[in-house]
């Protein structure tokens, strides 16, 4: 198992993949389904501090970063042994997952912006400003789906992670309806 760290650009549900993976066996959890039920936000936030900034707990830990958090803390996250990026991908246009994005971002969101994001959150960008070598891209469209069998899929044949399928449907199901009634 390896320290996974979640880059996204915001807006793209990189705090509930985060949560959704931290609930396979050997991981610090992030977030339970009970948690979830009672959180009134859209967002899946919880503690930021508590699994986001804390480099010293040698703890096997999913974090959550948008690109400036994981470009400002490179020299420390070098420092952690046997870790792994998951790149999200920026939605195509015309799906749920960019409306979201779009509605996220509110008067922001311009097609320069989008560019501008798509850009800096690929891989190749990343590579360049960091000394990471072992990345995986996600594509946002699997987690912006009501069935996550693909992403729990992805998430076992890509990495290698198996996911406590139960708590990541309830997870799931109660972030994607609070989606869905924006």
């Amino acid at each position: 198992m390896k320290n996974i760290f979640v880059v996204f650009s915001p807006g793209l549900g990189g705090n509930h993949v985060a949560n959704m993976i931290s609930t396979a066996d050997g991981y610090l959890l992030r977030a339970t389904a009970e948690q979830y039920a009672n959180h009134t936000d859209e967002n899946a936030h919880f503690d930021e501090n508590y699994y986001n900034l804390d480099f010293s707990d040698t703890s096997l830990r999913v974090r959550a970063m948008h690109f400036s958090e994981f470009i400002g803390h490179t020299k420390k996250i070098q420092n952690i042994k046997n870790r792994q990026v998951l790149l999200l991908s920026l939605p195509r246009r015309a799906s749920l997952a960019y409306r979201r994005y779009q509605d996220y971002h509110k008067n922001l969101m311009k097609i320069y912006l989008y560019e501008e994001q798509r850009l800096i959150y690929s891989q190749k960008v990343m590579e360049r400003l960091t000394n990471e070598t072992d990345f995986i891209n996600l594509d946002t469209e699997l987690v912006f789906s009501e069935n996550i069998n693909n992403f729990k899929d992805f998430i076992q044949n890509k990495m290698n992670i198996q996911l406590n399928t139960s708590e990541c449907e309830q997870m799931h199901c109660t972030w994607f309806e609070k989606l869905k009634g924006k």
